[in-house]
């Protein structure tokens, strides 16, 4: 029977990703997930990442169960839960708070084979030629939103239903074009980014909100069904 020592020294030579089993890999993606998103390593760095290091030191899988076990005795949260992606409808995710949401976009549509809108896959493309890309364009939609308040405004335009990644040429030859005019162009690319296909007259700024509602509500549910362990 082979020492627990032994074992050690037998995880210590994997030296690819393809060498990890498949149900590690699975719990070390959602075990990421959501350290990231309720920011579990911004306070007590040291002594939480000190401790979780040798709880996977001393494991011959990844303690996936040990490791949440102390994001619930320290957080309490360790779902996402369908409320929390629904109400970054309402929030800047270029501001920080709201930052979260970004990466889960971006890990979203990585998973989801999504494209650039300029034939390559987001997941093979270099962060850097990635654009944020505001689909109801933000100088097309100044010229239609009227708030007394700017910071509503910005939340508005800034939002999680709003947003998405594509190639940063393609987003500068959008510029301020009405997604009427533009989205029907790329519609092979639509429903990879969780945008509500529609006829090109629908994307009206009349539909302006209920759009926003349904392609969060779609991210959502595409979340749930590629992660169901740790979104609810």
């Amino acid at each position: 029977m082979r020492t627990l020592s032994q074992k050690n020294s037998d995880l210590k030579k994997i030296e690819n990703i393809k060498d990890i089993e498949l149900e590690d890999k699975r719990n070390i993606i959602n075990w990421f997930i959501i350290v990231s998103f309720r920011g579990y390593y911004s306070s007590s760095t040291d002594t939480k990442l000190d401790s979780d290091i040798e709880s996977i030191k001393k494991s011959e899988k990844f303690p996936y169960s040990e490791l949440i076990n102390k994001i619930q005795e320290k957080i309490g949260k360790t779902k996402i839960k369908e409320k929390e992606i629904l109400d970054a409808e309402n929030k800047n995710i270029f501001q920080s708070e709201g930052k979260i949401y970004l990466f889960l976009l971006y890990l979203l549509l990585a998973k989801n084979d999504a494209s650039d809108w300029n034939s390559k896959l987001i997941k093979k493309c270099k962060y850097s030629e990635l654009a944020k890309h505001h689909i109801f364009p933000k100088d097309y939609l100044e010229d239609y939103l009227e708030y007394d308040d700017p910071s509503l405004k910005d939340l508005s335009i800034n939002n999680l239903g709003n947003v998405t990644f594509i190639n940063a040429e393609v987003n500068s030859q959008i510029g301020d074009s009405a997604p009427s005019d533009y989205l029907p162009q790329y519609k092979g690319n639509l429903s990879s980014h969780l945008i509500p296909i529609e006829k090109g007259e629908n994307y009206s700024i009349a539909n302006f909100g209920d759009f926003k509602q349904c392609r969060v509500k779609n991210i959502y549910d595409r979340l749930k069904e590629l992660f169901p362990q740790i979104v609810e």
